[in-house]
């Protein structure tokens, strides 16, 4: 017998064009969407999936989902890269926007077109034809452009232009009531800033029109170090800060892992990106890295693909490539980011994040852990001299804000209480000591990409939340979007 949700979800199936796809389970196209996940903690069992082909169809189905019966929960799934359980995963009704791939170059406006079902990679091979580039997810493969901008967006090119989303010129969205808009800063900015930053709280993204640069090439370089030389990169890590360039960027991971062959304990290295957005940098801006024995020389890359092809895949540790025989993660690790916003760093800050970590690096194996680091990752002081008004608040006076990320890989739902509570932990004693390094402060909102489970969105907004509730309130009367996951920012409905 026929319930109201599977009467609900066949309404949807007939209002869609001809090109869209519906995969109920059991068929290899619900298997292969609903296992496509960076994490396999994310992963859920839907009721089924939905694959829009049109934005008429994005439409169509929130309308529909306007009425639905309660417990029709659902998610919306792009690149599948943002850990939280029940974020892009659902055992609901999934809607998967990977037909939403198209990538379209403007020559006379110089701006980029992007679906919200393409993967950066995409983005940055088909802008290259063009000798053009965009300000995206550079940190490893296989970032989606949706979640990626919808977050914020930190990359190697933030130091100069700022997040992802302050680079995006327009949006076109189907809000929760099935109207399809077109916002700018100068058509509905109240939504198109609300999009920046906001989450998944204000309907589904279709398009995003962003700006592009100039291609001429760049310098990137990767380095790896054993553990008896982390003081030194400490050491570098602090002079880079003190010469730093806005075409620069510089990221260093200290990593444990359990991955490595024949180990009898965690291992521990060190791995440092270094980037500059031209051929050659300034002279002496890396030095301080470069004189430091390295494991093994990497080459230098000199174009995104060639980067990002670079780094590590999904089932690689940043040791991957060494020669002491090391594993690749197992295909079903779980695991999070968490992190602690930062306005500057000290000597002090630095020193004492690598060695809380490692306090808990050592004892990996004890739990099912599987790798853990923090990421160095300093920010220029005028990163956001020229972000315009977002979802996400930035510091007053455009100060600088940038994470101090942390990832954690294990194996085992049975370990996932503990993980999650000892990052929690870890990233509280890092925070309290940033606090009275003077390096952040207790109310620095936190940054929607790389929140743990159970952060109180008024973390993440804060004195933004009562705006944004309002227009989430007038956008949304049905409350669609609460039958998703996510940050959700609370509606305040007003009665007319």
């Amino acid at each position: 017998m026929e319930t109201t949700v599977d009467l609900t979800i066949q309404k949807i199936r007939d209002g869609l064009s001809p090109r869209a796809n519906w995969f109920p389970p059991a068929t290899t196209g619900y298997s292969a969407i609903s296992r496509s996940y960076f994490w396999s903690s994310s992963r859920k069992d839907p009721l089924g999936i939905l694959q829009p082909a049109t934005v008429e169809d994005v439409a169509a189905i929130l309308l529909n989902l306007a009425g639905a019966p309660d417990e029709l929960t659902f998610a919306i799934k792009a690149g599948g890269h943002i850990a939280p359980t029940g974020f892009n995963a659902t055992a609901g009704l999934l809607i998967d926007m990977s037909l939403f791939h198209n990538i379209h170059y403007d020559a006379t406006t110089q701006l980029v077109e992007i679906g919200p079902g393409a993967l950066y990679e995409a983005v940055y091979i088909y802008l290259a034809k063009h000798g053009r580039t965009v300000n995206g997810a550079t940190s490893c493969p296989g970032v989606g452009v949706a979640g990626f901008n919808l977050g914020g967006g930190y990359g190697n090119k933030s130091n100069q232009y700022g997040l992802a989303m302050d680079t995006i010129q327009a949006i076109e969205v189907v809000l929760p009531t099935g109207q399809i808009k077109k916002v700018s800063a100068q058509q509905d900015p109240e939504i198109f800033r609300a999009l920046k930053g906001g989450g998944n709280n204000f309907g589904i993204v279709t398009r995003w029109f962003m700006t592009t640069y100039e291609e001429k090439g760049f310098y990137f370089k990767s380095l790896n170090f054993e553990r008896e030389h982390f003081k030194e990169v400490q050491k570098a890590i602090w002079s880079y800060i003190q010469k730093q360039d806005p075409k620069s960027n510089v990221e260093t991971k200290f990593e444990w892992t359990t991955t490595t062959a024949g180990q009898t304990e965690p291992y521990a290295f060190s791995h440092t990106e270094l980037f500059y957005d031209g051929k050659t940098p300034p002279a002496g801006l890396f030095a301080e890295f470069l004189d430091i024995d390295q494991i093994k020389e990497r080459k230098q890359k000199s174009t995104w693909h060639g980067m990002m092809k670079h780094l590590p895949t999904r089932r690689q540790t940043y040791a991957g490539e060494l020669a002491n025989n090391l594993n690749d993660l197992p295909e079903n690790f779980r695991g999070r980011y968490t992190h602690v916003m930062l306005s500057r760093y000290t000597q002090e800050l630095i020193a004492y994040a690598v060695d809380r970590v490692e306090e808990v690096g050592n004892k990996l194996e004890e739990n099912g852990g599987l790798q853990l680091y923090p990421d160095i990752w300093p920010g220029y002081p005028k990163m956001f001299e020229n972000s315009p008004p977002s979802a996400w608040p930035r510091p007053p006076n455009k100060q600088p804000s940038f994470p101090l990320p942390i990832r954690c890989l294990w194996k085992g739902s049975q370990n996932d209480a503990f993980w999650l509570e000892t990052l929690e932990r870890l990233t509280n004693d890092i925070r309290t000591f940033a606090v009275q390094q003077g390096c952040t402060t207790k109310d620095a909102p936190a940054y929607y990409n790389l929140s743990l489970d159970g952060t109180n969105v008024e973390d993440i907004y804060r004195e933004n939340l009562g705006p944004l509730s309002k227009l989430r309130g007038e956008l949304d009367p049905h409350g669609v979007m609460d039958r998703t996951g996510g940050f959700r920012i609370p509606p305040i409905w007003v009665q007319k």
